[in-house]
Formats: structure tokens, C-alpha cells, sequence
């Protein structure tokens, strides 16, 4: 069984290059999160990033291999916390190299906009009433049920 513990700078010893550079922003206090361990293997780590330059909320993740199941659980903390803290939304990067990224996002109510980047860009809208849990108990909000969500339309002319 995975525990959980806050992401440190020594979660990412030996992570691939391409995160490298969240060290920095959390020694720099920009990037909270967390790190699933099973016994001494790091499965996935993942948080927020407050971005200092374009003042968004960007949600971070990266797994190797499929997470433990109770990682969903985790990030709905994360974004109860985020919204409790007084976030309005959170934003995210899809990484169609990724199996299941399209369908994380979904399943937590982020909606894929029409802004440009380097990747697609999805906001998740902290406005919304609460959300429910994997097992179905919870504030009344299904935006986090496996397969709800919704797809923001683009512009014609876009896409």
C-alpha cells in the first residue's frame, strides 16, 4: 500500500530530466505536493505549482508507471485545500503522451480551453460546489465521477 508524504527535494533524486527543474521550485517554496512511496520506490509525485510569473495555480503530476489507486483521493485533498486557501482555479498542461491524462483531467472537472501553449491547456473552476469522492459519498458535486466532465468548445476556426 502507497503512503503519502510531502514532496522534498530528495523525491526527485533519480526521476527522469524532464522534472528536474521542480527541485528549484520547491526549494523556493512555488511547488507543494506530495510523493507516493511503496517501501523505498517513488510510484509518482504530484502538487501544485504557484507560477510567480503568469500568477496562475498549475497542477503538476508525473507517475512511473500507473499509480496507486489512492492517489485520486490525494489529489482531491489537494484541491479541497487549494479551494479552501481561496484559489478561484487551477490550471493544467495535457500530455497526450501520457495514457490517462485526458481522462485524469476530465475525471477531475477540468475543461480543455482554447488558450495556446506549448501543450493543451485545461482549467479546472474552483467555483463550483464541492466535490465527491471516488466512492460516491461526499459535497454533492460529481465533477470528479470517473467520466464527467466537459469539454470547453473552441472558437471556429481553432483546433
Amino acid at each position: 500500500m502507497a503512503e503519502y508524504e510531502p514532496l522534498r527535494r530528495e523525491h526527485f533524486e533519480g526521476w527522469d530530466e524532464a522534472h528536474k527543474h521542480w527541485v528549484r521550485d520547491v526549494d523556493e517554496g512555488h511547488l507543494v505536493g506530495f510523493a507516493a512511496r511503496e517501501k523505498s520506490e517513488i510510484l509518482c509525485i504530484g502538487g501544485l505549482y504557484a507560477n510567480p510569473d503568469d500568477g496562475r495555480l498549475w497542477a503538476v503530476f508525473s507517475s512511473r508507471g500507473r499509480p496507486p489507486p489512492s492517489v485520486h483521493k490525494m489529489g482531491i485533498k489537494i484541491v479541497e485545500a487549494a479551494r479552501n486557501a481561496g484559489a478561484s482555479e487551477i490550471w493544467a498542461e495535457l500530455d497526450d503522451t501520457k495514457p490517462r491524462a485526458r481522462e485524469w483531467l476530465l475525471r477531475f472537472g477540468f475543461e480543455e480551453t482554447a488558450e495556446a501553449g506549448p501543450m493543451t491547456r485545461w482549467r479546472l473552476d474552483l467555483g463550483r460546489p464541492g466535490i465527491t469522492h471516488p466512492d460516491g459519498s461526499g459535497h454533492g458535486d460529481d465533477s470528479l465521477r470517473s467520466g464527467v466532465g466537459r469539454r470547453a468548445s473552441r472558437p471556429s476556426g481553432e483546433g
